[in-house]
Order: C-alpha cells, then structure tokens, then sequence
C-alpha cells in the first residue's frame, strides 16, 4: 500500500484484498489506543482486482491522525 498527503488530502491507496469484499478506515490521534478506541472515518470495497483507494481532507493545523484499515 501507499499513503500521501495531496493538496490537503490524505491519500490511502492498496491491494491484495478480496474482490468485492468491504474494508473500513479508523483513524485515532493516539495510535498506541486500542482498537475499540479508534473512529471510522470510511467504508469501501475492493474492486475486481483487489484494490482499493481511500481519501481524507486534513485541515492545516490539525492534530497527528494516524490510520489504518479493517477488513472484516
């Protein structure tokens, strides 16, 4: 996978998931927080080859956010 910040975006994008499978993102300012701790911020699938792209508007001046994907 690949992450990037664009344009006051943040940009996730990977592979290697399940066809047509759902995956969410969570994000936490605090990233040793448990899991039950973290705020999902999306939702998704994966498109026929097992991609998927996620983007996320970061306001300048805002807290560190930390991301990561479930899949269930």
């Amino acid at each position: 996978g690949m992450a990037t910040v664009s344009d006051g975006n943040f940009v996730l994008r990977g592979s290697g998931g399940t066809s047509g499978s759902g995956y969410s993102v969570l994000s936490q300012t605090n990233v040793a927080q448990p899991l039950a701790n973290w705020t999902v911020v999306g939702t998704g699938t994966f498109d026929g080859s097992g991609n998927f792209s996620f983007t996320n508007a970061v306001a300048p001046g805002t807290a560190n956010q930390f991301y990561r994907i479930r899949v269930p």
